[in-house]
C-alpha cells in the first residue's frame, strides 16, 4: 500500500547461489533489489525511512504505516517479536549522523519501543483454554473495520470510510446471495 516503497534484499557476500536465484526471481520488479555489497543506507541516502525486517516473518500488509505511526516523532522505533526477532524504523538523518560521528541513532533523538500486538505482530492465542498459538497472518474483517474506522479525522475522511464500508457491504451480500443461492445447470 507503500506509494514509495523499494526493498533490499541483503545476502552474505560468500554465497552467491541464494543471491542469484533471489536475482532471477525478482529481476524484473524495479522495486526489489538483492545486495551484498554495501548497506541500504548507501543505496538509499536520501529515503525517509529505512525499516529493518526479519526473514521468513509474516506480516500484515499495512505494517509500514502501522510503523511509522508508531515512531511519530522519534529518531527510531522498534518492536521485538515473541520469537526474538527484532523489527525496527529508524529516520534517515539518523542514521546519517550516527555514521558520521560513530554513534547509534538513538543518541540523535528518542528511541521508542513499540508492541508486538500493536503492530498487528507475533502471535496470538487461538482461544483461552490454551490451544495451540496461530501467528498473526492477514488481518480479520473486523481488525480491517477497526483500523479503517480509526482513520477517521474529520468529514473527508468519514465521507471515505462511508462509501468505502457501503461499498464492502454490497460485495459481501452478493458474495452471501452467492453461496446461498443452489447451482442450476442449464440443459
Amino acid at each position: 500500500r507503500e506509494h514509495d516503497l523499494v526493498v533490499r534484499v541483503e545476502t552474505p557476500a560468500d554465497r552467491g547461489d541464494g543471491s542469484e536465484l533471489l536475482r532471477e526471481t525478482f529481476g524484473p520488479d524495479p522495486r526489489v533489489r538483492v545486495g551484498s555489497r554495501g548497506s541500504a543506507l548507501d543505496e538509499f541516502p536520501a529515503a525517509p525511512f529505512h525499516v529493518a525486517l526479519p526473514a521468513a516473518a509474516t506480516f500484515p500488509r499495512d505494517l509500514v504505516s502501522r510503523l511509522r505511526a508508531g515512531l511519530g516523532d522519534a529518531a527510531t522505533a522498534h518492536a521485538v517479536l515473541p520469537e526474538g526477532a527484532r523489527v525496527s524504523i529508524t529516520r534517515t538523518w539518523a542514521l546519517h549522523r550516527a555514521r558520521r560521528w560513530s554513534a547509534r541513532p538513538s543518541d540523535f533523538g528518542e528511541e521508542r519501543a513499540l508492541s508486538a500486538a500493536a503492530l498487528g505482530l507475533g502471535c496470538r492465542s487461538a482461544s483461552r483454554r490454551g490451544r495451540a498459538v496461530e501467528p498473526v497472518g492477514h488481518p480479520t474483517r473486523w481488525e480491517r473495520l477497526r483500523d479503517r474506522a480509526r482513520q477517521v479525522r474529520g468529514p473527508k475522511d468519514a465521507w471515505a470510510f462511508s462509501k468505502w464500508l457501503w461499498f464492502r457491504s454490497v460485495r459481501r451480500a452478493a458474495g452471501l446471495r452467492r453461496q446461498a443461492s443452489p447451482r442450476q445447470d442449464r440443459p
